[in-house]
């Protein structure tokens, strides 16, 4: 999937999906610990193919957005979320992600990169009540401070592929995820070796 580009995202998708096997297997037991897998698998995996087609260089000309990409969309989110889903129901944090892709409407609309219609604004109302069907409409918003965590989360969600679209857009996606992804990992590791 990698070599033919249809899987270019496939890292941060095994970042996205560490985070929600953390979730499953015990989010209060697991901690820190598991920190370090956010970005280590997809990064063992893409870095070798970026390599070896040279889209890292072009990526490190812009670390500072490259830095920021992976704070917003992988390092904040991996922390807010891992947060608020030992303390909210995951109907909750579920249908508090899915708006998203509502967020990042406003954020482009706001930026003026974007414009959100009628017809746009009724296809994401449709697309958040889908997500309210399929995880049900449990929705407990009494712990605050993992409300607003989800909420930073939604917002990094928002802003990370608006850096890539507008600040790293010039950078080939395999080497821009596998960078963040090592980034991430590098974040993570002095928290998970003072644990181990």
């Amino acid at each position: 999937l990698v070599l033919g580009g249809a899987g270019e995202d496939l890292g941060l998708d095994l970042a996205h999906a560490g985070r929600d096997l953390d979730g499953v297997g015990g989010r209060a037991q697991v901690g820190l610990v598991g920190l370090d897998l956010v970005g280590e698998p997809g990064a063992v995996l893409l870095v070798p193919f970026a390599v070896r087609r040279n889209e890292l260089r072009p990526v490190l000309r812009v670390w500072p957005w490259l830095l920021a990409f992976a704070a917003v969309e992988i390092i904040g989110p991996w922390l807010l979320l891992g947060h608020a889903e030992t303390r909210l129901h995951s109907s909750t944090a579920g249908l508090l992600v899915a708006a998203t892709p509502l967020v990042a409407a406003v954020v482009a609309t706001a930026a003026g990169t974007d414009r959100l219609g009628p017809t746009r604004a009724a296809g994401l109302a449709v697309g958040m009540l889908g997500v309210g069907c399929l995880v049900g409409l449990d929705l407990d918003l009494s712990d605050a401070g993992a409300v607003l965590a989800v909420g930073g989360t939604v917002v990094g969600y928002a802003i990370g592929p608006l850096i890539i679209s507008h600040k790293l857009a010039d950078c080939p996606r395999v080497g821009v995820i596998a960078a963040a992804l090592v980034v991430a990992t590098l974040a993570y590791l002095p928290f998970t070796t003072a644990v181990w």
